[in-house]
């Protein structure tokens, strides 16, 4: 099953059903998805490689719109749709940094962010 994530709608799209399902960032790097459930109030945490995926083309679409909420969320504005299959097979990949590397480049990059 295909989904696509629009950043700036903060959807994920079912790409065989069409079926959408909201799509929310609590905190720089945690990314969630709305599921029917009352487990955890029906929000899924997405896995920390699609989550860090998903928070650099969030970062990037913020860049390209001159804007830097790195709290809340995106307005409502054309953004780059990630394909999760696109970026579970990155994911699957072999890393080109440690996961600890990646960690300290992202906290780095955050902070020189709210800088």
């Amino acid at each position: 099953v295909g989904f696509v994530v629009n950043v700036s709608t903060m959807e994920q799209c079912d790409t065989v059903t069409g079926q959408t399902l909201r799509v929310q960032r609590t905190k720089p790097g945690c990314w969630k998805v709305k599921k029917g459930s009352q487990k955890s109030n029906g929000w899924n945490s997405f896995p920390d490689e699609l989550a860090l995926q998903l928070e650099n083309t969030f970062l990037k679409w913020q860049e390209s719109q001159g804007t830097f909420d790195l709290e809340g969320s995106a307005s409502c504005l054309p953004a780059p749709k990630v394909s999760l299959l696109e970026l579970q097979s990155r994911c699957l990949a072999p890393p080109a940094m440690s996961t600890v590397e990646v960690s300290e480049a992202l906290e780095r990059a955050l902070e020189d962010a709210a800088a």
